[in-house]
């Protein structure tokens, strides 16, 4: 069983591991705090160090028996210990640009009855299909500035950013914690993590995310296309700035 050091310690970006076992072109890790990907958060990269040398981190593997770390360079035997490194200026623009669509989604339902029908990013570049209420009322060319002028109202009332867990009979209770137009989270699983911006927006979410509205800084609203009846895609960028300093374990230093 690996321990999820990123559900909880996003601004961990130094750890170290023990070996659980080798699997074919990786390792599956006891604690990890890379993100593998999901819910349109692109995966983590890194390295993961060993008695034998340095691998980069290529990629994830889900499979029943949990996640596997793939690796470009020398394997590292099973019970050893290693360091891991996630590449964290990347990792932090993931975590603001994560915030930044949770932020959106928020203000265009509170302000337009909005619904998330999908949603990707990069680093610092994001879009949102929403299925709006009231469809009209973002076609017009103003509809972006109102917009960034009600996100940039959000970001400087630096909002804090929590997580918590609920048992599956507690979130099943609770409809408006699924923010998408069909429910996405994973069957089976034995808790929920829910990501809340306090005050404005709640909902289940496997990803990343900064502590503060504040760390979203500045951004635009790019596009706003129709994407047919009564549906929008919003596309938005963020200013590079530099990435706090990041945490490493005690054991990592």
């Amino acid at each position: 069983m690996t321990t999820l050091l990123y559900q909880t310690e996003p601004y961990l970006a130094e750890f170290t591991a023990r070996v659980l076992e080798r699997t074919d072109g990786g390792v599956r890790l006891d604690r990890m705090a890379f993100f593998p990907g999901a819910g349109g958060q692109p995966a983590d990269t890194g390295a993961v160090t060993g008695q034998a040398g340095t691998a980069e981190v290529t990629g994830f593997r889900r499979d029943d028996d949990g996640i596997a770390v793939l690796l470009d360079g020398p394997q590292p035997g099973e019970g050893e210990q290693v360091r891991c490194a996630l590449d964290w200026d990347r990792r932090y623009a993931l975590m603001r640009t994560h915030t930044s669509l949770h932020l959106l989604a928020g203000v265009v339902g509170r302000d337009y009855g909005g619904v998330i029908l999908s949603r990707s990013m990069q680093p610092l570049r994001g879009r949102v299909d929403f299925e709006l209420a009231a469809a009209d009322a973002v076609s017009g060319e103003s509809f972006g500035d109102r917009l960034e002028e009600a996100l940039r109202r959000e970001i400087a009332a630096a909002r804090p950013v929590s997580v918590s867990f609920l048992p599956p009979e507690e979130f099943l209770s609770r409809p408006d914690l699924i923010r998408t137009k069909t429910n996405q989270v994973p069957a089976g699983l034995d808790r929920i993590r829910v990501v809340e911006i306090v005050g404005l927006d709640r909902q289940a979410d496997g990803g990343t995310h900064v502590a503060s509205t504040r760390e979203v800084a500045a951004l635009r609203v790019t596009a706003n296309q129709s994407r047919g009846m009564g549906k929008r895609r919003l596309r938005i960028e963020l200013d590079r700035v530099a990435p706090p300093r990041p945490r490493a374990d005690a054991l990592a230093r």
